[in-house]
């Protein structure tokens, strides 16, 4: 197949107007035209590019076509060849991926075979389609087919000659006192695990970046249970700790130099007899005390532990944590951009100049310590709700910080941006793998 760019037209009399995604394939010649709209009135930034690249591979993948010759338009200033190669290989690769448990689905033979561009530029487009697609894999694998230890299982062979990997099983995790965890869990018939992945030792000299990812591989919200509506949907609540390991896997591809630790706390919540209650009272990692008033905001527990856990055994000199954390989110920012809040402002600013560049954007959030007042409680530390409610993604974050004590920290809400249904430039639905470029790009050209 191949593709050349067209910008928009003013014309009336012709089929193809040039809108951005606008498609037009000839079957005969077998060239693809593809509309870039006015780039004058908007701009194509690494987002809207990699889209691009998703619509040549979804009509590539209609019409069987499995090699793709494509040439830039001639517009571009050099400096811009690197983004257009990357963002449009990775397009094509990341949204012609598709995960099925059909019996029989012709969709599972497609494969992409080779991309050439008229433009000599080297990326890392292929590498990170690839690790971008197997944490979607994960994420939209269902809950039967994931649970604690069978997700544990699969990371441990996804990073089998890539990372030392450690899992805390639940006697170990009674043992150091992650009450969090455990309290979250033990609704469950599959107890819980953490996941500790480790690259790069020998370069602790350089520094210790630490990734923490909340893994609740299905969230029935406990004996706080969730309605009934869209409840599949949380088989996708552990896309935290796919994006935390995805991303130390990008990163030992490309052999960077520094230490890289990512900890996902795995767990199922669930309604049993023996699940935690509203009103039970938890001793994390810490020693703060918990109230739970809602065992639905469980996410925060088990961040938490490992918040704690993280910055004291490993001492980093930067923490992030990425949660699909609150439906609040989704209100305030939408599906398109995640929520950051720190208690680092040169830290936000590089995480958000990263998530512009790697096309995982971000939007800061605020994280004044007088939200803290909210989530105070009559009986223990803190609780883990806010009240009176409101300001929901910003209290998860107060309460997260409550078990940050020194480290440079940020906690990335993902729950708007870990999956979604595109509608436009063309259709989608499922995974992103969200996260996994923006911690590659943060640490590989942003982070010292």
């Amino acid at each position: 197949m191949k593709v050349r760019f067209s910008f928009k037209t003013n014309k009336k009399d012709i089929v193809f107007k040039g809108e951005y995604g606008e498609s037009l394939y000839n079957p005969k010649t077998k060239e693809l035209t593809i509309g870039l709209g006015d780039i004058k009135d908007e701009p194509l930034d690494a987002h809207k590019i990699k889209l691009l690249g998703g619509v040549i591979g979804q009509v590539g993948r209609k019409y069987n076509e499995t090699t793709f010759e494509i040439t830039l338009p001639k517009s571009i200033d050099k400096s811009e060849e690197v983004v257009w190669v990357r963002e449009i290989e990775f397009g094509i690769r990341v949204y012609t991926h598709l995960i099925s448990f059909k019996t029989h689905d012709e969709n599972k033979r497609y494969k992409v075979k080779k991309i050439v561009f008229n433009k000599k530029v080297r990326t890392d487009a292929k590498m990170l389609a690839d690790v971008v697609n197997i944490t979607r894999d994960w994420v939209d694998t269902p809950s039967n087919m994931k649970t604690p230890e069978l997700f544990a299982q699969k990371v441990k062979n996804a990073l089998k000659g890539v990372a030392h990997v450690e899992i805390l099983g639940e006697k170990k995790l009674k043992g150091v006192g992650m009450n969090g965890v455990l309290a979250v869990g033990q609704g469950s018939k599959h107890p819980p695990k953490v996941i500790i992945a480790e690259y790069g030792k020998e370069y602790k000299k350089n520094g210790t970046y630490a990734f923490v990812g909340k893994g609740v591989t299905f969230d029935s919200g406990g004996i706080s249970l969730k309605p009934s509506k869209n409840m599949d949907e949380m088989k996708r609540d552990m896309a935290g700790a796919a994006a935390v390991l995805g991303g130390l896997i990008a990163l030992a591809h490309a052999n960077v130099k520094k230490h890289i630790i990512a900890v996902a706390g795995v767990v199922e919540n669930m309604p049993d007899g023996g699940a935690q209650r509203p009103g039970d009272i938890i001793k994390m990692f810490n020693g703060k005390t918990v109230e739970v008033l809602n065992t639905d905001a469980e996410g925060r527990l088990v961040l938490a532990d490992l918040l704690s856990y993280t910055e004291k055994r490993f001492k980093p000199r930067i923490m992030l944590n990425f949660a699909t954390l609150t439906g609040a989110v989704i209100v305030g920012l939408g599906h398109r951009v995640a929520g950051v809040m720190s208690n680092d402002q040169d830290l936000v600013c590089e995480i958000l100049n990263a998530g512009e560049e790697s096309g995982d954007r971000c939007w800061q959030l605020p994280l004044w310590n007088e939200y803290a007042e909210n989530i105070e409680s009559k009986i223990a530390d803190i609780t883990n709700i806010g009240n009176p409610p409101g300001a929901g993604s910003i209290i998860g974050g107060i309460f997260l910080k409550q078990f940050v004590e020194r480290t440079r920290w940020a906690h990335v809400d993902i729950a708007g941006t870990a999956w979604y249904d595109l509608k436009k430039p063309f259709s989608f639905s499922g995974a992103t793998g969200f996260g996994v470029r923006l911690i590659y790009e943060l640490v590989k050209n942003h982070l010292s």
